[in-house]
């Protein structure tokens, strides 16, 4: 079962607000902050929706109340600098 703690270190992750959240999942920001705040037992539906948003923006829950961003496997290499970078990476 996901946390209230959990949704709030998912959206500090992605740096969306209360409202933003609600309004992807459908749910009311009262609903959410309930949820959030442990205030009152959600409803299985409004939790799932929760949690597909923030799977679908890349928010990945672990084993003992984490929360983290799903690894991609994809390294970008940008700028001048990093050139060398990819030719290790590249030799690696």
């Amino acid at each position: 079962m996901i946390t209230g703690r959990q949704i709030r270190a998912a959206r500090a992750l992605l740096g969306i607000d209360i409202v933003d959240l609600a309004e992807a999942a459908g749910i009311t920001r009262n609903t959410l902050a309930a949820i959030e705040q442990a205030a009152r037992q959600p409803h299985k539906a409004s939790l799932t929706r929760v949690v597909s948003v923030l799977t679908e923006r890349g928010i990945e829950f672990t084993a003992g109340d984490g929360v983290r961003m799903r690894s991609t496997g994809i390294e970008v290499f940008e700028g001048p600098e990093r050139f060398d970078a990819f030719y290790d990476f590249l030799y690696e």
